[in-house]
């Protein structure tokens, strides 16, 4: 378990067996978003109008990762890229090999990577929720 040191706390970092995933050079943003919701017309169009109003271009800046319950990524892999921003939706932190970053809508800095954590698209259909995930996605994008 390797160990990485933020501004404030320590966080544990697992190494395990994990997807891998293609990221292009110009690739800025990370984005996992849940399989299931990337079928679903209305929670597709939720994400790219989210991608556009951070001025980002689908599969150009950003680069969309599906993810299925059982799916886990190699942080180290993330690390060593040129991604500058990893946005979650839904996904667990231990899904990427982080552990201590269980607060949604709130940006964290690790190994010069903004992270943040949010609950599936499918829950922000209302305004108090949307409010909620935008003013943490300014934030991220301010990074």
């Amino acid at each position: 378990m390797k160990k990485i040191s933020s501004q404030t706390s320590t966080y544990s970092i697992p190494e395990e067996n994990s997807n891998s995933f293609e990221i292009q050079d110009h690739q800025s943003w990370l984005i996992f978003v849940s399989e299931n919701e990337l079928t679903q017309t209305n929670l597709l169009e939720l994400l790219k109008k989210i991608i556009l109003a951070l001025n980002l271009t689908w599969d150009h800046d950003s680069k969309i990762i599906a993810y299925q319950p059982n799916s886990y990524f190699k942080f180290n892999q993330i690390s060593n890229s040129t991604v500058k921003c990893i946005l979650g939706f839904g996904i667990a932190p231990s899904q990427i090999g982080l552990q201590g970053f269980e607060k949604k809508h709130h940006v964290y800095t690790v190994s010069n990577k903004t992270i943040l954590f949010a609950d599936l698209l499918v829950n922000y259909t209302n305004d108090a929720s949307k409010k909620s995930l935008w003013k943490a996605l300014q934030e991220a994008n301010n990074f």
